[in-house]
């Protein structure tokens, strides 16, 4: 599946339904067995090896950060190809397919078998929900390694990467310019707080990050 082809298909989280119809007919045209689509619409497709395990699952997902609406055709300039996604998580798209062609082309055996995916909601308020839903519910108890093809580089994370989200609601009675000046805005407060966790010291060894990703505001519930 060329990038272009993958790329150029809209792929917003919670609405990756057409770019899961593509990796869906990828999947079976490349010979995958047992072509389906889940609860939470990760796109899975069969490799069978000689046995049931070690059972490995590789994946790369279908959501991007791109907002719905947002022009994701794939341009060329020159030998480079530039599209909204592309790095993530177009790329890793292609490679899951061009992999699955390639073995097939080869007649490669494995011991165990492969589950490849192409899953749901990783960005953002996605949440990991559509790996989530592997391990708890569609391979539960039958994933024995685990890859996930993202990202750009050549980088390889070969240990356990933990990732908490939070969502915090700031809420108060300011907020208006004029009618309530001077009483506590949940903004500033969020402005306070975002600059604290900013002064967070985060050990080098193993890697720690943190962030604050997403800012949103509410509604005057009398205007």
């Amino acid at each position: 599946m060329p990038l272009q082809v993958v790329g150029g298909v809209p792929g917003t989280s919670f609405k990756e339904e057409v770019r899961g119809k593509e990796l869906q007919g990828a999947f079976t045209q490349a010979g995958l067995q047992n072509v389906r689509v889940d609860k939470a619409g990760n796109v899975l497709g069969e490799y069978p090896g000689a046995a049931a395990h070690p059972h490995l699952v590789l994946s790369a997902h279908l959501d991007t950060v791109f907002p719905e609406g947002t022009d994701v055709k794939v341009k060329r300039d020159g030998a480079l190809l530039k599209g909204p996604g592309i790095g993530d998580d177009c790329r890793g798209l292609a490679v899951m397919v061009t992999i699955i062609r390639e073995m097939k082309k080869a007649n490669v055996t494995t011991p165990g078998s492969i589950t490849f995916v192409a899953n749901v909601g990783e960005e953002g308020l996605g949440d990991l929900r559509g790996v989530k839903e592997l391990f708890n519910t569609t391979l539960k108890g039958q994933i024995d390694q685990f890859i996930s093809v993202d990202g750009t580089g050549l980088g390889i994370a070969h240990i356990g990467v933990g990732s908490n989200r939070y969502k915090v609601t700031f809420k108060g009675p300011g907020g208006h310019s004029y009618g309530a000046f001077g009483m506590a805005n949940p903004i500033q407060a969020m402005g306070r707080a975002i600059a604290k966790i900013d002064e967070f010291q985060a050990p080098g060894a193993p890697k720690t990050t943190f962030n604050v990703g997403r800012v949103g505001g509410g509604v005057n519930p009398s205007h």
